[in-house]
């Protein structure tokens, strides 16, 4: 290998381009279905076991770097995997948040009115107060 990381999708499509074969032609030698070589090609499965001892020998790849390569892409798929998690754990705990805070609201809002009452229930007392004095100025 060159030190690049390549994928073993990567490094399947290039060695079956290499041998003019088709997607089809792949599958026919294998004895498998095309649409399961295309998800091998497009990243969205990996041949495990004996059929991916059967495709390194067919398709004469080197076995140390086929097996660099898949290992690799076992790596990409696990860290998108954990990035899923991650960006899950990131929303449940924003909901979460969300959901705390607006309980707090709730309280901070039911204290406010309790707040807003007394106040209203002290400026009724306070011209009641400003009618009595008044009244009594007047009648002085």
């Amino acid at each position: 290998m060159n030190g690049a990381t390549v994928l073993f999708s990567e490094l399947l499509v290039r060695a079956r381009q290499g041998r003019n074969l088709s997607q089809s032609d792949v599958a026919n030698q294998l004895g498998i279905d095309s649409t399961t070589v295309s998800r091998w090609e497009s990243h969205d499965a990996l041949p495990s076991g004996r059929r991916f001892d059967e495709v390194v020998r067919l398709l004469d790849i080197d076995p140390d770097e086929a097996i660099a390569a898949r290992e690799a892409q076992k790596r990409l798929r696990r860290g998108g995997r954990d990035r899923v998690a991650f960006d899950q754990g990131v929303d449940d705990l924003a909901a979460t948040r969300h959901a705390e805070l607006l309980q707090v609201l709730g309280r901070i809002e039911v204290q406010l009115l309790g707040f807003s009452a007394r106040l209203t229930e002290v400026e009724r007392a306070l011209r009641q107060e400003a009618r009595i004095a008044e009244a009594e100025r007047v009648a002085e």
